[in-house]
């Protein structure tokens, strides 16, 4: 484990995910295995994965576990639908963390998947058409282009990739919006802004 922690400490969480997975595989069980398999997937936002290591930690070990992770747990249970058992954990990290901003706030609107409920249907979501497999965000507009950073690849020869979430660099990209409300093909805002 002592190589999969410095992959760890470093934020090289897929290759920390590799070696943990195979410690995990041949058997071995600890509430630091699972709590950080569960935080190498939910900085990379993969929930649903995050949660199989964290209920393996909850199953094992409730006396000592930090209410950070009755947070995370429920955020990645809320994520793909089962908020009912996501506010069970709110309420148990509610009840460790009463002072915490974000307990708070679930106690004073534990309504809140009814609030959500009630507002939907008011906005027509549909992917904008330059969305790509990796990391897109961060959109500001300049003019009237759309500016926003992305991890796509760009098809160079050498191919860098962050040992974070194992995808490219990021780089600002640049979309038109057409009168249609469709966008135009992006292509790199600058790049003179790009550094190696």
């Amino acid at each position: 484990m002592a190589a999969a922690n410095k992959k760890y400490e470093t934020y090289s969480y897929f290759d920390a995910i590799d070696i943990y997975e195979k410690v995990a595989r041949k058997g071995y069980q600890s509430p630091e295995l699972f709590k950080k398999l569960g935080n190498a997937y939910y900085f990379n936002s993969d929930f649903k994965k995050a949660a199989e290591w964290y209920g393996s930690l909850f199953r094992i070990d409730t006396a000592r576990i930090e209410p950070e992770y009755y947070y995370r747990y429920a955020q990645t249970l809320k994520s793909f639908g089962n908020p009912d058992r996501a506010n069970e954990y709110m309420d148990k990290f509610t009840q460790a963390a009463s002072n915490d901003r974000r307990a708070v706030m679930y106690a004073a609107h534990k309504d809140y998947f009814e609030i959500i409920r009630h507002n939907s249907g008011r906005f027509n979501i549909r992917n904008a058409g330059f969305n790509s497999p990796f990391s897109d965000f961060g959109t500001a507009f300049l003019k009237d282009r759309l500016i926003f950073t992305t991890a796509r690849d760009t098809g160079g020869p050498i191919s860098r990739k962050m040992k974070w979430t194992n995808q490219a660099f990021t780089q600002l990209y640049a979309t038109t919006a057409k009168v249609d409300g469709t966008f135009s093909q992006p292509e790199p805002f600058s790049v003179n802004l790009n550094s190696k």
